[in-house]
């Protein structure tokens, strides 16, 4: 397959990050985009090379016939133009979390098996390169066995004011949740977690979490919705894993790269820069090389997202029970 046809599901944000790489990658047409915001549409249409806008997913896969699609909608709106396509042999890029419970997730697990066509969660932090290294050195063994990871993930209250219908660890505790799993190749067989509602919101603004692997790694995965809105600090993450030989750390509680105007503005340089290129670049490139094979992603599957899924889920549970102790 030379020329790949994709579309995306979906124009907030990230829908448009997804037409930002794309439009980077050769090869590639972007055939339609779908959103219920003609506004939004006319907007990103003037932006990036989109053939064609629909109203609804469902319209864009049998109208514009693409090859792969994104799907960007908010996660409990997934499962209906992700199944949608995998039954017609459309491959799917499903951004994080791939669902926002686990039903869900379960029935688009089901439907990934049923279906011949490529389906790959949106995983990004697998992407970055801060993270693959951690990868590639826990792998060639530099800091030996891998006994614990400590895991932490803030944002300020925009966020909680944006995606105030997200639970946190879906949002974002997610994130620690995959790359636990990722590095140590073993699932979580418990989780003890607390949480605590400064805001008043449905959802917690901070939630910790004590979590035991089948390897014997113990893990803590904490995020917070605490800085202030207009405050210096948008994202504070640092991610720490400790081995019998050593200790490696991604450390991103301190931008890079910033610009002191008034107001400040921190550059994305990591995971989506204006260019296209980035984590998310090399996600969506990744996503097209295996659309172009016909070849299951060897970065992330479904199984994957689905424990993700699982571990999060039982952090809901437990910390909404006063800690009790839960089985994924």
């Amino acid at each position: 397959m030379s020329e790949i046809r994709v579309g995306v599901i979906g124009a907030g944000l990230m829908g448009e990050t997804h037409l930002r790489a794309y439009t980077a990658i050769p090869g590639v047409r972007i055939v339609g985009l779908a959103t219920r915001t003609a506004a939004r549409a006319a907007e990103l249409s003037q932006m990036f090379p989109i053939e064609a806008t629909f109203s609804d997913a469902r319209e864009l896969i049998d109208q514009a016939k693409p090859d792969a699609i994104s799907v960007t909608t908010a996660e409990h709106e997934h499962v209906v133009p992700t199944c949608y396509a995998l039954e017609r042999n459309v491959g799917v890029l499903l951004e994080k979390p791939i669902a926002s419970n686990l039903d869900d997730a379960e029935q688009i697990a089901e439907a990934a098996r049923n279906s011949p066509a490529v389906l790959i969660p949106a995983h990004i932090l697998r992407f970055a390169l801060p993270y693959r290294a951690l990868h590639a050195e826990i792998n060639g063994g530099r800091i030996g066995k891998v006994v614990g990871i400590a895991a932490r993930r803030d944002r300020n209250r925009q966020i909680a004011d944006h995606y105030r219908y997200v639970h946190p660890a879906l949002l974002t505790a997610v994130h620690d949740i995959d790359l636990i799993l990722w590095l140590t190749r073993s699932k979580v067989t418990s989780v003890r977690a607390l949480e605590h509602r400064t805001l008043d919101r449905e959802h917690p603004d901070l939630i910790w979490a004590l979590a035991k692997l089948e390897s014997g790694v113990i893990a803590t995965i904490s995020t917070a919705y605490l800085h202030p809105a207009d405050g210096p600090v948008a994202t504070s993450d640092r991610f720490e894993v400790y081995g019998t030989a050593g200790v490696a750390a991604v450390d991103l509680s301190v931008p890079v790269f910033s610009v002191n105007t008034s107001p400040g503005f921190i550059p994305d340089w990591l995971l989506g820069p204006s260019d296209g290129s980035g984590a998310f670049g090399t996600e969506v490139a990744h996503f097209c090389d295996c659309i172009r094979s016909g070849r299951p992603s060897e970065v992330v599957t479904i199984g994957d997202a689905l424990e993700g899924i699982r571990t999060a889920s039982a952090m809901i549970r437990s910390a909404a029970a006063g800690g009790i102790e839960v089985t994924p």
